[in-house]
């Protein structure tokens, strides 16, 4: 994702931090207002809760703020937006809040293993992880993922790399989450706006990319997302002629695809910023 590295034209790239990255800090994340999201009665204010609904807004915030600074064009410049997992059902908030599409105009949306709700699958999963992050804390070390490992990754990539090092990779960025931050997430997400309601007013072209091997998000997560376009997805060379739509790629990987199938996820966010979703041929893995 470096500057001017993607498609054939220019880019700049923004990345949002999770809580706790780059020293950042959430209202929510730790003390007495994260405790009491996840007690008996599980409600707190939405200002306490990284939901999709506060991000989707905070990201507004965010580049209202630094259009003004001049530091990242969004007017007379084509947004593209990408979310994997978490950031896929924020991502596909903010693309059908109406007055931000007026505003802002994304050009594609890019969702990578998204989800559209919540279930008793997720749910569980997600109280799972809060769980283990408390446990981690107490013991002083990173636990969750390696008590959740077996869900991110496919078998496959497994049996090039070892669960080793596929762990030592995702948690080789310099800009790791803390513990608080992974809680605030898992908080968040099970505060979420169910979005079901609001797919039908998606207007972006939109390009869902599901690893076939997940064990997180399943492929019923994101049958809303066809539901509401008609049933069945849009044949990639259709979308960017329609201005809208829903197209569906699979590819031979877990819930990871940023790590598992990189040069995947490369070429479809290429043709996407290139406005040529036509080239990723078949609705299969490019």
């Amino acid at each position: 994702l470096e500057r001017g590295a993607l498609g054939k034209r220019p880019v700049r790239v923004l990345l949002f931090n999770t809580p706790g990255q780059a020293r950042t800090r959430f209202s929510g994340t730790g003390g007495a207002a994260a405790e009491s999201h996840a007690g008996p009665r599980g409600a707190t204010p939405l200002g306490d809760a990284f939901n999709n609904e506060f991000v989707s807004r905070a990201l507004a915030v965010l580049l209202r703020r630094l259009r003004g600074e001049g530091a990242f064009a969004t007017q007379g410049a084509a947004l593209h937006l990408m979310g994997w997992g978490n950031g896929a059902n924020i991502a596909s908030l903010f693309a059908v809040d109406a007055a931000l599409r007026a505003e802002f105009s994304p050009r594609s949306l890019v969702l990578a293993n998204p989800f559209a709700f919540l279930d008793y699958h997720l749910d569980v999963i997600l109280q799972n992880w809060i769980h283990g992050v408390r446990a981690g804390q107490r013991a002083g070390a990173d636990l969750h993922l390696h008590l959740f490992s077996h869900l991110l990754f496919s078998e496959s990539y497994l049996s090039r790399v070892t669960m080793n090092g596929a762990l030592q990779e995702l948690t080789a960025a310099p800009n790791p989450v803390t513990l608080d931050g992974r809680a605030a997430v898992c908080r968040g997400a099970l505060a979420h706006r169910d979005l079901r309601e609001h797919l039908p007013r998606l207007r972006t072209p939109t390009v869902i990319v599901q690893g076939s091997h997940d064990l997180l998000v399943r492929p019923e997560h994101a049958e809303p997302y066809l539901a509401s376009h008609g049933g069945k997805p849009a044949h990639l060379r259709e979308l960017g002629a329609r201005g809208h739509g829903v197209g569906v790629i699979r590819v031979d990987a877990g819930h990871m695809l940023l790590q598992e199938a990189p040069d995947t996820m490369r070429r479809i966010l290429e043709a996407a910023i290139d406005e040529d979703l036509g080239s990723l041929v078949g609705g299969q893995e490019p």
